[in-house]
């Protein structure tokens, strides 16, 4: 068993509920992360980062603005953790949450996160993981960290977001299982972990020509369109990009966060104070490296949907994945009509024909999604309202943008798809990585585009999804990591 790496930014899910099947100081993003949740390890509400088949719910929320005491950067018989803004205000909740006051509570968190977790389910979230003890730091920024503990559940990956102005209240904190099944290292083990992650599974690993042509090494039978959960992004990243290219838009234009638009977590924006603005780069780098569902709304708003919706045939996807997908909807709308409208609705709304749905859509405006009738455990229209893509038709839109990396103008590119590789990559064999995930209840979809050393590409992509029940997120991304390391070796 190797340490589990969060996957952020693929998590279109940070919807919080209360009662289900527990979860502690869980999370939100995923996004970024992802960016999940059957399995759960505490009991508290939930929201989902990576949400499908892990024990994850993060919840990132609000902004308030508290003031915090300076805290020492230790916790008892543990490794030290950074003298941050993360590293003490996790110190805090490792040493002091399960006997905290209210008022210490509100003190360390922000008001929009209690207003999904109050102050007792955060008790007793972190009181039912027993005695926490910091055996290794993962990751540390300023204002995130992520730690390795040991909990009467097992060990843990706990990751936790505080604002990044004074005090520093903290906007996420996820658990999720410390542990992933090991890497297979044969096509064979590839596909017996992928068929262990979900009731359909598939993947596709590619060569990539110059021409941007696939040779296929290894792939599942089928290639069928599957549902993308926060994959479809990239889509919104090609329709900016030819935005930005025919000179309509640019990168250091200005977008206004309204309460209209904003959506709900995995991200930050949506607890941005309502008139704030946010550049474009911004909204496109949070889009993609945190899964943000606000800036997805945001540019979507921007580009319109009718100029998204012509950008899937030029990036490479066919008509019965459009079919599938049109109309293009938001995030909001996608969680409005899972959780905010009656199961009857929806499912007219799944029966209608394209035409039918944007006017479906219109009716929905004003509406928001109830996060009470949310359950990680259960997927809801997974195989009739989402976004949908074949495994190759994922390639070819990555193939797409990666032609404009190395374009004047398009600089910011680079980072915005390779700042987060998903998964731990060696970076001395591939030299530059494209990635961005998608995942809700039942999907988990992984997405590579891969430089290699050498000079050749490559691309995996992994599916797994089940309609009746979370998938094992875990095993897609053995499955993942597995067939990258393939590929490395690939001669």
């Amino acid at each position: 068993m190797r340490l589990r790496f969060a996957l952020l930014g693929s998590s279109l899910w940070v919807i919080v509920g209360a009662g289900c099947s527990g979860s502690v100081a869980h999370q939100a993003a995923t996004p970024t992360t992802v960016e999940a949740a059957s399995d759960t390890v505490a009991a508290t509400a939930t929201s989902s980062a990576v949400t499908g088949a892990t024990t994850s719910v993060t919840i990132t929320t609000s902004d308030i603005s508290v003031s915090t005491e300076s805290v020492v950067a230790t916790t008892s018989e543990s490794v030290e953790l950074p003298d941050t803004p993360a590293g003490n205000q996790l110190t805090w909740v490792l040493d002091n949450l399960t006997d905290a006051t209210d008022a210490d509570i509100e003190a360390r968190f922000s008001t929009g996160f209690l207003a999904q977790v109050p102050p007792a389910g955060l008790r007793s979230g972190i009181a039912d993981l027993g005695e926490l003890t910091v055996i290794e730091v993962v990751s540390s920024e300023p204002e995130t960290l992520v730690v390795l503990v040991d909990s009467a559940q097992g060990k843990l990956a706990v990751t936790i977001n505080v604002e990044p102005g004074e005090p520093h209240a903290i906007i996420g904190l996820l658990a999720q299982p410390g542990e992933l099944p090991d890497a297979p290292t044969t096509w064979a083990g590839v596909e017996d972990a992928l068929g262990k992650a979900g009731a359909a599974s598939t993947y596709t690993a590619v060569e990539i020509g110059a021409d941007g042509s696939q040779r296929v090494i290894h792939a599942s039978p089928g290639q069928q369109s599957v549902p993308l959960g926060s994959s479809f992004k990239i889509y919104v990243l090609g329709a900016l990009v030819q935005a930005i290219e025919h000179g309509e838009i640019r990168w250091d234009d200005k977008l206004a966060i309204t309460d209209e638009l904003k959506s709900l977590p995995s991200g930050e924006l949506q607890d941005r104070p309502s008139g704030s603005t946010v550049t474009v780069q911004e909204a496109a780098e949070k889009m993609i490296q945190i899964s943000d569902n606000t800036a997805a709304d945001l540019l979507i708003n921007l580009l319109g949907r009718d100029q998204v919706e012509a950008t899937l045939a030029t990036m490479g996807m066919g008509a019965e994945s459009q079919q599938r997908t049109l109309p293009f909807i938001t995030t909001l709308e996608l969680f409005t009509l899972k959780w905010g409208i009656e199961a009857a609705e929806l499912q007219r709304y799944a029966a209608a024909n394209v035409d039918r749905r944007r006017e479906i859509l219109l009716g929905l405006v004003g509406r928001r999604p109830d996060i009470a009738r949310f359950d990680p455990a259960v997927p809801i229209a997974t195989d009739t309202v989402e976004w949908f893509a074949t495994p190759a038709e994922i390639v070819a839109a990555h193939v797409w943008l990666d032609a404009y990396r190395e374009r004047p103008g398009f600089e910011p590119l680079a980072g915005i798809l390779g700042t987060n590789p998903g998964i731990p990559l060696d970076e001395q064999i591939w030299t530059e990585v494209a990635f961005k995930g998608g995942s809700e209840p039942g999907v988990v979809f992984l997405g590579h585009l891969l430089h290699r050393n050498d000079g050749r590409r490559f691309a995996v992509v992994v599916s797994a999804t089940d309609p009746s029940s979370a998938v094992d997120e875990p095993q897609a991304v053995a499955a993942s990591e597995g067939a990258i390391g393939l590929l490395a070796a690939e001669p």
